[in-house]
């Protein structure tokens, strides 16, 4: 069964992050009323879709907005946000108690919130440039490289933090390899394909569906 949530249209929608209950999404667009050539990439926070008038009740994000990720145990969102430099925040669904625990000088980051306490950022893949993926802590802010530099990087964490699947460019085309995070070993994976199709089973961290 379907059911409409909203009586509100917004066209170009390009992101959607649901929240936690699902009750709300994050919703990136472009805004086509900026007078820039493509448009503004504009990230509405819709943080009630259930009201009694179908309409959204939300707040914008800043306009520099990068990625978004939303918390899987609290009502918390992360977002990036900047051009050149980059700053990670925290906050609530209607973007108050902010907490910066993240900045870089540079980069171009996504962001998943893997665990309550766990937020991993990867920098945008590129067949001809060396990627990076990276555990950031949530309480205090540190960061540690899970893996890179690797050409073309795209992964899949296990909930454990245990077991990586990723791809990488090499010899003028794609290959998917599982990496052992404590033996920091590295394993070709049989079956062709990419992390983005794949998931790990919540219940067994050996278990992976592609």
């Amino acid at each position: 069964n379907k059911e409409r949530l909203s009586i509100t249209t917004i066209p170009r929608i390009f992101s959607v992050t649901w929240l936690k209950d699902a009750n709300g999404a994050a919703l990136r667009y472009f805004d086509t009323s900026s007078k820039t050539t493509f448009g503004l990439t504009q990230t509405f926070l819709a943080y009630s879709l259930a009201t009694s008038s179908k309409e959204f009740e939300g707040v914008f994000l800043p306009a520099n907005t990068q990625d978004v990720a939303v918390s899987p145990a609290e009502e918390k969102i992360f977002y990036l946000a900047g051009n050149d430099s980059v700053l990670g925040v925290t906050a609530s669904y209607k973007n108050k108690d902010q907490k910066q625990i993240f900045s870089s000088p540079y980069g171009n980051f996504s962001a998943i919130w893997l665990k309550k306490d766990i937020i991993l950022l990867a920098t945008r893949p590129s067949a001809s440039m060396n990627g990076y993926l990276y555990q950031l802590d949530v309480k205090t802010g540190s960061l540690s490289k899970i893996l890179g530099p690797v050409k073309g990087l795209t992964a899949l964490v296990s909930p454990s933090l245990k077991t990586t699947l990723f791809s990488q460019s090499e010899y003028k085309a794609v290959t998917t390899k599982i990496y052992d995070t404590a033996k920091k070993t590295t394993a070709a994976l049989i079956v062709k394909t990419l992390p983005e199709k794949c998931i790990f089973s919540p219940t067994s961290a050996a278990t992976l569906y592609c």
